[in-house]
């Protein structure tokens, strides 16, 4: 779910999921830290990630919270360098 806001610019995300088993913060931190360890412009975050944090970079902020079986995932990023150009930069 993405959220309207009174930015500029900027994608702020949520992502909502229920496992079937029940996870801890720490293991998916790790799951996170692990399956992103290669990719430079992500970084995991404690508590909510900013827009402010991301803008004009290429860099998207994650952070991860789990209450037993349900996940939520917040993701920002600045969408306006994110285009063509920004993944230009990445490669």
């Amino acid at each position: 779910m993405t959220h309207s806001l009174p930015v500029p610019r900027g994608i702020f995300a949520s992502c909502y999921l229920e496992t079937d088993v029940n996870v801890t913060n720490e293991d998916l931190i790790h799951l996170f830290k692990h399956f992103y360890e290669d990719a430079f412009f992500v970084r995991l975050v404690k508590g909510s990630p900013d827009i402010n944090w991301v803008k004009n970079t290429n860099f998207c902020d994650i952070s991860i919270h789990s209450n037993g079986k349900q996940v939520v995932i917040f993701s920002a990023i600045d969408n306006l360098v994110k285009g063509a150009a920004g993944q230009a930069v990445q490669k």
